[in-house]
């Protein structure tokens, strides 16, 4: 039986938790849900014209970091939903197989790009939103989901036509 190296083990950890992303994604466009990329601290925000939800995907006995463990304080603090979606290891063996998937052959990177990229991203919107996102000038102002960056910091569009969150808060501003 040989074994696999340190270096292989983890693009594979990445690459099953990349497809796992994936699950969960399909999972919530099938009940209605439309998906938004996040920044750190999740992996993406499920929204319907009544919640938002901040999801966070593990599979197997994956623990959530510190970073995303500050985040799911943060959203329950301020009342935002945050749920932690998991992905058993039969779950992902299953959907591997059904979907041939081919594991050998993925660049986890490029996979992870192509998901937000193109099923998910709104081709008319070349934006790179980040939440939650803080003022760098009072470190006090923070927007938690979409509607509060748009209230508390709104938005700019760059010279390349993408679109991302206004830096400074409206009030240092």
């Amino acid at each position: 039986m040989s074994q696999i190296s340190a270096s292989n083990q983890f693009t594979e950890n990445k690459i099953f938790g990349i497809i796992a992303e994936i699950i969960a994604i399909l999972d919530y466009q099938s009940v209605g849900y439309q998906i938004r990329r996040t920044g750190l601290g999740s992996d993406f925000i499920a929204f319907n014209e009544l919640e938002e939800i901040f999801v966070e995907v593990k599979y197997g006995n994956a623990q959530l970091s510190s970073l995303q463990r500050k985040q799911k304080t943060l959203a329950k603090k301020n009342k935002i939903a945050f749920q932690v979606y998991r992905v058993t290891q039969k779950h992902l063996e299953y959907f591997i197989e059904e979907n041939k998937i081919d594991i050998d052959k993925i660049n986890p990177d490029e996979l992870r790009e192509s998901i937000y990229d193109f099923k998910i991203k709104n081709s008319e919107n070349n934006s790179k939103i980040i939440l939650p996102w803080v003022c760098p000038h009072c470190k006090n102002t923070t927007a938690i989901i979409f509607s509060e960056l748009i209230e508390k910091f709104g938005l700019r569009k760059m010279p390349n036509g993408t679109i991302r969150n206004q830096s400074w808060c409206r009030s240092c501003r």
